[in-house]
């Protein structure tokens, strides 16, 4: 019945359309005759907004525009600019045979390394201007207040990549004292037989990692130039480490993760371990990520950009990304700086009475902060040399620029300082607070784990907890008095 009801209810439909055709088509004819009446009435338009009168004016304007046309797309046009061409690559087959493997080994894995191509005095020498830069730059952001905006937003010679890790740009090394960084590099030969003989250095820095600094998400310079097809080598990197590098402090990639539909393949990850004097190259393409520097001294990194002559790198080195960082005024210089800076004549002896007649104040500046020491003649860390060699009160002197270097450099998370050896407040459980150092500190992607201890008491009071612990507050804050079970309260404030 459904089906008989549906059937004749279409049998319907169809003859009342039918019916209605007639009726449709007059009314159609009737339209376009009042719309040619309109049209002889108004004129006719064309496209162009002209109003003709006629039929044949319409006609004839038509043809008219046609003929311009075609004049127009007949005429010669001037050639275009002729894109630049980059030589290509030397044939593999043609290269001496250890500069063949290294290409072989860069194309396959995406990264090659190469021993013993810089000198320890060269080492030296970049170590020295690297600490130089970022002493100064770090001065002038605590002394004009610029930290929040170094965090946030960044200056174009002086970067925060993530927490603990800076960006800098070395101003010396483009002087023809360190040519083997640009103009003499021994790794050029490899370069241009990766990139071309046309290959350009484009940028040249300092990736500088604190102690305690954040690990790296997972990432890559730069994607494909094409979606589908995986092309040759555009651009690359140079890392040329200023300390050894381990799996405590190194650079962690992933082998061909630098091919095309390749960047998530499951390959075991592996960590280059470099001496002073090596480099290894990488593919501007290739998975990695800088490690946590889980020692007691800064890790730099010296890196330098090629790239063919098309290409520009603007995701990582914008000028109108970020700030110019800003020169520090006279009345905010050490009492050194501002000696070397005068030339007026006046002695030493009176720049000094000078500054005490104003009061004392140069003398009660705090010593400046160093984070290598100078006297190091083989490339080795501070910490390796024998503690009996230093009295006491260098040691001291050591360990309070220590502190300062890791208080200025620290990740600040949730209001605390986050380094080994920082102080904060501590609850015992009942309320009562006692001052506290971070004995040990483990930061991931999520979390930030710590090893608290209480200060003057036995390691047995220590506890391991989270930085979203309600037992630990950031030093300074005010706390409730009492007494504890560990003795007497605390009324541990932070110097200001």
């Amino acid at each position: 019945d459904h089906q008989q009801t549906k059937k004749s209810h279409s049998i319907s439909m169809r003859a009342a359309r039918d019916e209605d055709r007639p009726r449709r088509s007059r009314r159609i004819h009737r339209n376009a005759v009042s719309k040619a009446a309109q049209q002889r009435k108004d004129g006719y338009k064309c496209k162009c907004g002209a109003t003709l009168s006629t039929r044949q004016s319409l006609t004839r304007h038509l043809q008219t525009a046609l003929i311009h046309r075609s004049r127009k797309r007949n005429a010669v046009q001037p050639p275009p600019p002729p894109k630049p061409v980059c030589r290509p690559a030397p044939d593999p087959a043609t290269l001496p045979s250890a500069l063949r493997r290294s290409v072989q080994d860069f194309t396959r894995n995406g990264f090659t390394v190469c021993e013993h191509v810089l000198s320890k005095d060269q080492i030296r020498q970049c170590r020295t201007a690297v600490f130089e830069t970022f002493n100064r730059a770090m001065g002038t952001v605590q002394r004009l207040s610029l930290q929040k905006k170094l965090e946030e937003i960044g200056f174009t010679k002086f970067k925060m990549r993530s927490a603990g890790r800076f960006d800098l740009e070395i101003d010396q090394f483009s002087e023809d004292d360190f040519s083997y960084l640009h103009r003499d590099a021994p790794w050029r030969p490899l370069v241009e037989a990766i990139l071309g003989p046309d290959a350009i250095l484009a940028h040249t820095g300092v990736m500088l990692s604190m102690p305690d600094s954040v690990t790296q998400p997972w990432h890559s310079d730069g994607d494909h130039l094409h979606k589908r097809t995986h092309l040759p080598p555009h651009c690359l990197n140079v890392f040329v480490p200023l300390i050894p590098l381990t799996r405590e402090n190194g650079t962690e990639l992933v082998p061909t993760s630098h091919r095309q539909g390749q960047y998530d393949v499951n390959r075991e990850p592996l960590v280059p371990e470099l001496e002073t004097g090596d480099i290894f190259l990488f593919d501007f393409r290739l998975r990695h990520r800088g490690l946590g520097n889980r020692g007691r001294r800064p890790r730099p990194v010296v890196y330098l950009q090629y790239c063919l002559p098309s290409f520009k790198d603007t995701m990582n080195f914008s000028v109108r990304r970020y700030l110019v960082l800003p020169d520090l005024p006279p009345e905010h210089r050490r009492r050194h700086e501002r000696n070397s800076d005068e030339s007026n004549g006046d002695t030493v002896a009176e720049r000094e009475g000078e500054g005490e007649g104003e009061g004392g104040r140069e003398e009660e500046e705090e010593e400046e902060v160093t984070l290598w020491d100078s006297d190091e003649s083989d490339g080795e860390q501070v910490e390796d040399e024998p503690e009996e060699k230093l009295s006491l009160v260098e040691r001291q002197r050591i360990a309070r620029a220590e502190h300062r270097v890791r208080a200025a450099t620290a990740p600040r998370i949730a209001g605390f300082v986050v380094y080994t050896g920082a102080p904060l407040l501590v609850d015992d459980g009942s309320g009562n607070w006692y001052p506290g150092v971070m004995k040990r500190v483990e930061i991931t992607d999520t979390k930030v784990f710590l090893r608290v201890h209480y200060v003057g008491w036995s390691t047995r009071h220590d506890f391991s907890c989270t930085l979203d612990s309600p037992r630990i507050r950031p030093a300074g804050v005010e706390v409730t008095i009492g007494t504890g079970a560990l003795g007497p309260v605390c009324k541990y404030r932070r110097r200001k």
